[in-house]
């Protein structure tokens, strides 16, 4: 459970397995940022976390579309096993937005 307002989503590549463990996280596969771009557009973008996966970060001005839109991104490289995956995503939403998830 995510204690907080905040909305986390992560975004991979191609090969990420998403770890569903994490309960109220969104995730999508998606291959390049414009793909990012068009999934969120029009939405409210306050008081959510993009958890990136390096690989898809093809367009930076893509990144910081999403960071003016009032997104806070943050940026992991090679998410591993979805055990590892799962660790790395826990640390850098506690990191980002200062909460827990249990």
């Amino acid at each position: 459970m995510i204690t907080s307002d905040y909305k986390i989503l992560v975004i991979g590549s191609d090969g990420f397995i998403l770890p569903y463990s994490l309960i109220g996280i969104e995730g999508k596969v998606l291959l390049n940022m414009s793909q990012a771009r068009e999934f969120v557009l029009g939405k409210d973008l306050e008081n959510t976390l993009f958890i990136l996966d390096e690989e898809i970060i093809d367009d930076v001005s893509a990144v910081e579309e999403l960071e003016e839109a009032g997104a806070n991104i943050t940026i992991l490289k090679a998410w591993g096993s979805s055990e590892l995956a799962d660790r790395k995503i826990r640390a850098a939403s506690i990191k980002a937005i200062g909460t827990e998830i249990s």
